[in-house]
């Protein structure tokens, strides 16, 4: 499925051990206009009051290989600096100068299912430095290490944002890897069940980077409806349809 939001590169139900993730030198192409409107856009974003950024290092998809049974990313090493300057600020520098010279960051986004089977997410506050407001599942980017495991970079995430702990998630699975058509760049999206109930888990968001959440029945027919909010991000919209198919696809529906 694709729309004027967002779009399916693949789609998968993949464990973590049928995932694997390489480090690779950059491919990314310098050009001067590029590069100046990242400083531009990165002193502008930064002088904005309340927002707090810091320019680490994250994950850039340099390739991928999905197929029924396993999922491969090939990534090197960018920045959030180049992300806001490229993906966040300038996507249209994909039609310009071509996908190469972008950031293209790896995103981790959890569809967290809590156990009275409801898929919550959070609202952004105005501190973030994109899609402030808007309802977003709980996520953040794939960061660089030595060794690199998506399933990682979910579980700090809903550590970090909810407070998460190990035993209170209890299975995650992979569902696949969308393209937010207006940051253009990917996401790899994920099943999360909780062992939490979703008023829970809805008193455990930071409030620093979320101001409030909601909470939708883990139903096909709810997922689709919600799915096509205006206040939901594109991404936030493909987890709702991802799940929803998944429901339908078992006859859970």
């Amino acid at each position: 499925m694709s729309n004027e939001r967002m779009q399916f590169l693949a789609r998968g139900r993949w464990s973590e051990s049928s995932i694997s993730v390489t480090l690779t030198s950059s491919g990314r192409r310098l050009i001067p206009e590029v590069e100046a409107a990242i400083e531009s856009a990165w002193r502008e974003v930064t002088l904005r009051p309340g927002v707090k950024l810091f320019d680490g290092p994250v994950c850039r998809l340099e390739s991928y290989r999905a197929s029924f049974d396993a999922l491969s990313l090939v990534v090197s090493e960018t920045s959030y600096r180049v992300n806001v300057g490229t993906n966040f600020s300038h996507p249209e520098f994909v039609d310009r100068f071509g996908r190469d010279v972008m950031a293209n960051p790896v995103g981790v986004s959890a569809g967290l299912i809590s156990s009275d089977d409801q898929l919550v997410m959070g609202r952004r506050n105005g501190s973030v430095a994109y899609y402030p407001h808007m309802i977003h599942p709980f996520a953040g980017s794939l960061e660089v290490r030595p060794s690199i495991n998506l399933f990682d970079d979910v579980r700090r995430e809903l550590r970090e944002e909810l407070h998460l702990q190990m035993p209170e998630i209890v299975a995650i699975e992979c569902i696949g890897i969308v393209e937010d058509a207006r940051l253009r760049h990917p996401e790899t999206i994920f099943l999360v069940r909780s062992t939490l109930l979703a008023a829970q888990i809805q008193r455990q968001v930071l409030q620093e980077e979320h101001g409030s959440s909601e909470a939708v029945p883990f139903e096909s027919g709810a997922l689709r409806r919600f799915a096509g909010r205006d206040d939901l991000t594109p991404v936030g919209s493909a987890v709702a349809v991802r799940l929803a198919e998944i429901l339908e696809e078992t006859g859970t529906a």
